[in-house]
């Protein structure tokens, strides 16, 4: 029977997913069933392009054409939507199997830096563009010689674009070193401190090759996949009810600083000053998200490390929290304002759900695992997801779907945890994590079906995570109910 019920929740939370994605994605263009209009833009012997985040692939701004809109008024909205830049549409220069191609003129001189990028582009400044962090990374002046054909979106319709390139109006282009002066007061001061900092490693590198390697490394902990690694560890050594209350007080915190993100709509150091950019990132940083959900973790785990059968965990973190921040800090990933607001909302939330444990006649734990708990928090993102409908609220959305339906359909049951066992769980989940990735590597030509590939990779992972506690996986050492 409970087979049964995990196949109707994955096939129900696919069919959900999907119907989110077709909303988050009103702007995103499927090749078979929309027309799209596309902006060539010439400058200095090189074309616009945009890389995107879901598909990390390069495109030319553009989109789908959207109801009442000609071609025309397609191609402007997208352009200054992916790019800041208002442009006016000239002549159709060309008609690709997924959208028409028009010449466009930049309405204003086009700013670009002076650095060059990983792909030999030069980079625009695009912070202030309405899609920018959700549906674009970065905007650049590249040569298309420096392109390969698999680096855009439509590898067979590059060598197209490239000869569309060679018919196109040229116009000036302004370089810039850097905008500093665009940062707020505050920021432009941890400007000058990063790039002080970048300059004494560089010069300790002489004689330390390995030296910005070993802090870059650091960044891995700012990954999801980290968690594939933390929660079977944490689940073998605290047991079911307080994953749960982590797990919550880690969701609350996420939600809390992508409002937060959204509202202030601060971005990166390396948005100012490309040059910084020694990890790659995008999107706004404050508060910082990573930093906040290891602070929140920390406050938690110290709250309760006594039930630590190794006394060193916390330890551990203060040296991982540590190397997290320096490594977001001197990659240009972060201002020292995004670390600190981050580790104060992780923190918050934690300290407010402690105070709520130390209340005589409040059973936190028993709180935390109820359903009528985790479907608030999901009415909660369903109204931020129909506030801002952009992929990230999607997959938190997805993922409380998951986590509120085995909170209501599952049964409890008792599970023991080995620590051979947890290391097997973990090997299963990262494989999986990989699996997953290979599966909707075949699509990342279509926005839409990478966003939905995404959207369900967690909820899979923890339907799978589910199914491997309540098996057990032997030798006894710790026993949680579900």
């Amino acid at each position: 029977m409970l087979a049964y019920v995990r196949a109707f929740w994955l096939m129900l939370g696919f069919t959900f997913c999907m119907g989110l994605s077709f909303s988050a994605l009103s702007s995103q263009e499927e090749e078979a069933a929309y027309r799209g209009a596309l902006c060539l833009i010439r400058g200095d012997h090189k074309l616009v392009m945009t890389q995107e985040v879901l598909t990390g692939k390069l495109s030319l701004p553009g989109g789908t054409i959207e109801a009442g809109e000609t071609p025309q008024m397609a191609a402007q909205r997208e352009t200054w939507q992916e790019t800041g830049m208002v442009v006016s549409v000239g002549r159709l220069i060309g008609q690709t199997s997924t959208a028409v191609v028009y010449e466009c003129v930049s309405e204003s001189q086009v700013i670009a830096y002076s650095y060059q990028n990983g792909f030999g582009g030069y980079e625009l400044p695009i912070w202030f563009a309405p899609d920018y962090g959700v549906e674009t990374v970065s905007a650049m002046l590249v040569n298309p010689s420096f392109i390969k054909a698999e680096q855009y979106r439509y590898p067979e319709q590059w060598s197209f674009i490239a000869d569309l390139f060679k018919l196109s109006q040229e116009q000036a282009v302004d370089y810039v070193a850097e905008l500093h002066k665009a940062a707020p007061q505050f920021q432009q001061v941890e400007l000058e401190w990063l790039g002080q900092l970048q300059h004494g490693v560089a010069q300790l590198k002489k004689s330390m090759p390995w030296l910005q390697n070993l802090i870059l490394s650091g960044m891995i902990f700012n990954l999801p996949v980290v968690a594939l690694v933390l929660f079977p560890l944490l689940y073998w050594q605290l047991g079911k009810p307080y994953c749960y209350k982590i797990l919550f007080a880690m969701s609350v915190t996420s939600l809390l600083c992508l409002v937060a993100q959204q509202g202030f709509a601060l971005p990166r150091p390396h948005v100012y000053q490309p040059a910084l950019e020694l990890f790659p990132s995008y999107g706004f940083a404050f508060p910082n998200l990573p930093i906040a959900l290891w602070s929140c973790l920390g406050v938690l785990v110290w709250h309760v490390q006594q039930e630590f059968t190794q006394r060193w965990v916390m330890r551990v973190w203060v040296g991982l929290f540590a190397w997290l921040s320096f490594a977001s800090f001197y990659s240009g990933s972060a201002f020292l304002s995004d670390l600190a607001t981050g580790a104060l909302v992780g923190a918050l939330v934690a300290w407010h759900i402690i105070r709520l444990d130390l209340k005589p006649g409040v059973n936190v734990e028993s709180l935390l695992c109820s359903k009528s708990v985790w479907w608030g928090l999901t009415v909660a993102c369903v109204i931020l997801a129909i506030i801002w409908p952009q992929p990230i609220f999607t997959q938190w959305l997805a993922l409380l779907v998951t986590i509120s339906g085995l909170v209501t359909l599952l049964t409890p049951s008792s599970s023991t945890l080995s620590l051979r066992g947890v290391l097997l769980m973990i090997a299963l989940l990262l494989l999986a994590d990989q699996g997953i990735s290979l599966l909707i590597e075949p699509f990342n030509h279509s926005s839409f079906y990478m966003l939905v590939g995404e959207t369900l990779r967690y909820p899979v992972l923890i339907l799978l995570f589910v199914l491997l506690a309540r098996r057990g996986l032997k030798a006894p050492i710790v026993s949680s109910t579900y």
